[in-house]
């Protein structure tokens, strides 16, 4: 089987599909990023076992999804992550208080929720914001406003985790570069 031919140099054929191939220096970035992941994950996973918060699964998800190579970045997607929760937990309240669980609310209040952060300058907390209003509607018990307190706590939790570690990352690369000079 002979290689696409989309493949020029610095590419690779895998099965049927080119990919680039990581040099050095992506592959310590890539490397970096996932400790960073992991630790922020691990780090938030213990913090909400020890406030015994219910579900801590959302603070590693939380951590592990807004981690980014870049700090500034990380920032900026831990900031959207969090308006997104807050948006998708008070409309999953509000309408499984006002209509019930029923599929159409499901849909409808994921696309509501998805609308309203797009419509707020936040693009990037819509599908974060859909996916928490759809939990909220769906596993809420009879606790409406506290069942979604705690996804947004939980959800905070991991980002907060995400940003300090990144930060700390940060310090210790600044450190070492002064450190080398």
């Amino acid at each position: 089987m002979g290689y696409p031919r989309c493949c020029t140099p610095g590419r690779k054929a895998h099965r049927l599909v080119c990919v680039k191939v990581a040099t050095r220096n992506e592959l310590i970035s890539y490397l970096a990023l996932a400790v960073r992941a992991a630790l922020a994950a691990t780090g938030a996973v213990w913090a909400a076992r020890e406030l015994r918060l219910e579900y801590p699964f959302y603070a590693m998800l939380a951590a592990v999804i807004v981690t980014d190579a870049s700090v500034k970045q990380t920032r900026h997607l831990g900031l959207q992550r969090l308006v997104g929760t807050a948006i998708g937990a008070v409309l999953g309240v509000l309408f499984s208080k006002m209509f019930g669980v029923e599929l159409w609310v499901l849909g409808l209040v994921i696309a509501l929720s998805m609308a309203a952060a797009v419509a707020i300058g936040f693009r990037e907390a819509a599908k974060v914001s859909g996916y928490v209003a759809g939990i909220v509607v769906l596993n809420h018990g009879t606790e409406y406003w506290s069942y979604a307190w705690d996804r947004f706590f939980e959800t905070a939790l991991g980002i907060v985790f995400s940003m300090l570690l990144g930060v700390i990352f940060a310090w210790v690369s600044r450190f070492q570069k002064s450190a080398a000079d």
